[in-house]
């Protein structure tokens, strides 16, 4: 008996007196009345097929429900307790909100295009009920459908969001009307937007409502990712049209590619594999669907990323082992060798204000400014036609 009790563990003592509670509290209970209530019956999937869930409703005397409620939850607590974790759930019964994960297409043509996205997203965010998780590259796109009109900057971001399908639609269009876009019934459909946010892809319910919610089940409704397909009226989820768009599904595949189309069964880098190859032979996909990576820079300059880029190194430093420091002197040379740089064919120029060689000394921020704002200020005074400075801190 003494080895048996020195075997145990304080969390093996703690579970035996859950099982003894458990035990006990069951016995406790008169035998309950089921009365099945088939005016709203509710399925869910199962391992075989669709399985009658939760049309049933417990009848039974008060006191025996208490005490065994009580008990559940005793026990519940001193699991989660056990495994570490705590009584809030992500469930839609749980007292806390639901977080649900959405994956939202961004555009925009008119304007400054980068900023009216991050003002969107900004915006988006600004009630608390929207958090922003991920972002694709941004991609310069021609436009489809209707095509006489400047080319698109697209992306994609992921989020997560306590709003459901139809409330976070009327978030995105709020939005949109703050920055300016026509949202009346006559605006040009697929026409210029200062700003364009779609729902593409929203995490599903086991079992749910026709508008996306999640139905009135016991707390087990798990949620299942990118899994919500629904259509109403004002909504439909997954967008209809993305598939066919290769502006929707790089960005998309950018940050997670493995991601299941809930409908059409397939990963979306199969579905960009397919559109990719439909467009090479010519088929339905056209090839103004083209997308070009691009980075945003400073004044509403874009760097295309469908060309080799070359990037000129312009060192001010006094102990630099690449050029010896002989543009650190003199803010003039320093400014010459970027225009050089530049007609040598360089896009970018990198301007670094410490050495990388090995054993330099570290220069605090204030010398590492000094050295290089002068020189920036000049270029720009004297080249309007360099493409970026870059500060390399």
């Amino acid at each position: 008996m003494k080895s048996i009790r020195n075997a145990l563990t304080p969390s093996d003592v703690l579970l035996s007196y859950i099982l003894v509670m458990a035990i006990m509290a069951a016995r406790s209970c008169p035998r309950a009345v089921l009365s099945v209530h088939a005016h709203n019956p509710t399925v869910r999937r199962g391992a075989f097929g669709l399985l009658p869930f939760r049309a049933t409703q417990i009848l039974a005397h008060d006191s025996a429900v208490q005490s065994y409620g009580a008990s559940r939850y005793r026990i519940t607590q001193s699991l989660l307790q056990m495994r570490g974790g705590s009584s809030s759930s992500n469930s839609p019964h749980s007292s806390q909100p639901t977080w649900r994960k959405a994956y939202l297409g961004v555009g925009s043509n008119v304007g400054n295009q980068f900023q009216n996205i991050v003002t969107a997203l900004s915006q988006l965010q600004s009630n608390g009920d929207v958090r922003l998780l991920r972002t694709s590259f941004l991609r310069k796109t021609a436009p489809m459908y209707f095509t006489d009109q400047p080319d698109f900057l697209n992306g994609a971001v992921e989020i997560e969001t306590m709003l459901n399908p139809l409330e976070l639609l009327r978030a995105l269009k709020k939005v949109e009307g703050n920055l300016g876009r026509n949202l009346n019934w006559n605006a040009t459909r697929y026409g210029p937007r200062p700003v364009d946010l779609d729902i593409l892809l929203f995490d599903g319910f086991e079992v749910q409502n026709q508008d996306g919610t999640a139905a009135d089940t016991i707390s087990d409704n798990n949620l299942l990712p990118s899994a919500l397909a629904m259509k109403t009226d004002e909504l439909e989820i997954p967008h209809p049209r993305m598939a066919e768009r290769e502006f929707v599904l790089a960005p998309l595949s950018d940050i997670d590619s493995e991601v299941v189309h809930p409908l059409l069964n397939k990963t979306l880098s199969n579905l960009l594999s397919s559109l990719k190859y439909k467009s090479h032979v010519g088929s339905k996909a056209q090839d103004a669907d083209k997308s070009t990576r691009v980075l945003p820079l400073p004044r509403g300059r874009m760097l295309l990323f469908n060309e080799t880029i070359i990037m000129g190194i312009l060192n001010v430093t006094p102990d630099s082992f690449s050029d010896g420091g002989q543009f650190s002197e003199s803010v003039e040379s320093a400014a010459l060798q970027a225009i050089q740089l530049e007609k040598d064919g360089a896009k970018i120029i990198d301007v670094g204000g410490e050495s990388t060689r090995p054993g330099a000394e570290e220069v605090s921020v204030d010398e590492e400014l000094r050295r290089v704002l002068p020189v920036i200020a000049r270029i720009r005074e004297g080249v309007s036609y360099v493409n970026n400075m870059h500060i390399d801190r």
